[in-house]
């Protein structure tokens, strides 16, 4: 396939040495304060630890420059002023997505999914990096890169075959597509049904889901998020729905699952979000919600994977105290959308008590995990923002280059 990488830039391993954030407009508009302040905050995080690359649309350039001066960085960032006018929508934020990184030869390359242009192509003119499109469709939040494996997100396979003819409807096909991005191994996450009992319990889960998130849109109506080239998404936009043979818990897999680049008893560890019903780290846990979630991983619990559980709460968005009966609105602070890096050992968490103060013990429980794997937590603060948008630190990044880690890997003892 064109665009086969030599290796996919993992989600964790060595020192991130360069790393991508996008600067929407109405960041210097005065529009968000308290997503511009948590912008300050983050970017002086990052560029702590690696050089900073700012990509913003043409118009906004200089005045992305005149925010870098103000805040005086520890590294002055770049300014990748390379998009074109009013490409940077609500859903703008979430450079994660548009496409992947990987490491060919000596020099990168951008994996561009779907057939459209996408910030990963601008940036590639700008930096002179290669890219190539590739005849897939996804969201790069819907997938996570290990050291020698990745995972990718069953909604990926659906929509993939849902815009490429040649894959005949085959999940088998669209994921040996997949597949042939990378020499490391595949993993799929979500329910795939085996027999006819399964499709039909399948089939009426996403006809259930698609109603309560209709539901959810037209009494807490919300922006759009970053789906760019989604057909199924658009159908569904329209109150098409479109029966799926494949389902996932969360629309994105980086919203609930971790790498922490580290081998507990020679499996490799994952953190999986546990969504609680309450505020208290120790409550009671939505048990329907979570069944879905732990069948969504039902092909990892075959293979070398340790699972831990980390809390993250389910409740009301901030500002709402009440829903309707028939409509469950309740959204995930996703503490699970971390960044990382194991050489040295830092990630940057998201935190909600901020300005949810009854989360500050969640915020607490959560940094206590990574500190206690052997972390340095950096805390990032504001995400409460962000909660109805379904994201946080690592939708909002993008690493471009990381430097290589003993090829043993770190381990931790159970």
């Amino acid at each position: 396939m064109n665009g086969v990488s030599d290796d996919l830039i993992a989600d964790c391993g060595g020192a991130i040495e360069e790393i991508a954030i996008t600067f929407p407009g109405d960041l210097l508009e005065g529009q968000r304060p308290e997503r511009a302040a948590l912008y300050d905050a983050m970017s002086a995080q990052l560029s702590n630890y690696a050089a900073l690359t700012v990509i913003c649309e043409s118009p906004t350039g200089p005045h992305v420059t005149a925010w870098a001066r103000r805040l005086s960085l520890r590294r002055s960032p770049s300014i990748a002023a390379c998009l074109p006018a009013d490409m940077l929508d609500e859903g703008g934020y979430w450079i994660r997505d548009p496409f992947l990184c990987s490491e060919a030869g000596n020099q990168g390359q951008y994996l561009i999914p779907g057939k459209a242009a996408s910030e990963g192509t601008y940036l590639g003119a700008w930096n002179q990096t290669p890219t190539s499109q590739v005849p897939v469709m996804m969201n790069g939040g819907n997938c996570l890169i290990g050291d020698d494996f990745w995972l990718l997100g069953a909604f990926a396979l659906r929509d993939t075959t849902d815009s490429y003819p040649q894959y005949g409807k085959s999940l088998v096909r669209a994921e040996a597509a997949f597949a042939s991005l990378s020499g490391k191994t595949l993993y799929v996450i979500g329910t795939r049904p085996r027999n006819f009992r399964q499709w039909m319990a399948c089939i009426i889960e996403n006809i259930r889901d698609r109603i309560q998130e209709k539901q959810r849109s037209q009494q807490f109506p919300r922006p759009r998020t970053s789906h760019r080239g989604d057909l199924s998404a658009w159908a569904r936009s329209l109150g098409v729905i479109v029966p799926e043979p494949v389902n996932q818990p969360i629309r994105h897999i980086d919203l609930y699952i971790s790498l922490t680049g580290l081998k507990v008893n020679g499996k490799r560890l994952l953190l999986v979000g546990e969504p609680k019903t309450t505020t208290n780290p120790k409550g009671p846990t939505d048990k329907d919600f979570d069944a879905k979630i732990m069948r969504s991983l039902d092909s990892l619990s075959r293979n070398d994977f340790e699972i831990w559980r980390n809390p993250m709460p389910l409740l009301l968005p901030p500002g709402v105290n009440s829903c309707p009966s028939n409509i469950d609105c309740r959204e995930l602070r996703f503490y699970n959308n971390v960044l990382v890096q194991n050489d040295p050992a830092v990630v940057w968490l998201p935190q909600f008590g901020d300005q949810e103060l009854a989360l500050r013990d969640m915020d607490e429980a959560n940094r206590k995990i990574w500190s206690d794997l052997g972390f340095t937590v950096e805390q990032v603060y504001g995400w409460s923002t962000f909660v109805t948008s379904h994201g946080a630190v690592h939708c909002a990044t993008k690493v471009l280059k990381r430097a290589a880690i003993n090829s043993v890997g770190p381990q931790k003892s159970a």
